[in-house]
């Protein structure tokens, strides 16, 4: 319990000392040790591992994925056009720009909304259509 302490403008080193004292007396530790112990704690605690062992999905051609691009490293909404199960890559072709490049299926994901890639898609092909 902190005690009130009446103190002039030329004191802050009083407060300082009195409350030190306070905590000292109410935990037996000052503020200082009290860092110090609960230090020593965190050093023994493991971090939670991320569970890396993720189930992997099973791509095919024609499913909707997002890729990325090597050129700019940004990540897109792609289509997988082919699959090369034993080198475990794929070819995919990125919705509304028609790019086409190789990628490893472990390193694709799954698309956000499936709407929204969907919808990318129906305008790709749309767009081939008309050309």
């Amino acid at each position: 319990m902190i005690e009130k302490v009446k103190t002039t403008d030329n004191s802050p080193k009083l407060l300082t000392d009195a409350l030190h004292t306070t905590e000292k007396q109410s935990n037996g530790l000052d503020l200082t040790e009290q860092v110090a112990s609960s230090a020593g704690k965190m050093k023994g605690k493991k971090k939670k591992k991320r569970n890396k062992n993720k189930k992997q999905i099973q791509w095919k051609q024609g499913d909707l994925c997002r890729a990325k691009y090597t050129e700019d490293g940004c990540v897109y909404d792609a289509e997988i056009i082919s699959i090369d199960d034993a080198c475990g890559t794929c070819t995919v072709r990125y919705l509304n720009y028609e790019n086409e490049e190789e990628q490893d299926l472990k390193n694709l994901q799954q698309p956000k909304r499936r709407s929204l890639a969907a919808k990318s898609l129906e305008q790709s092909e749309a767009e081939v259509q008309l050309s």
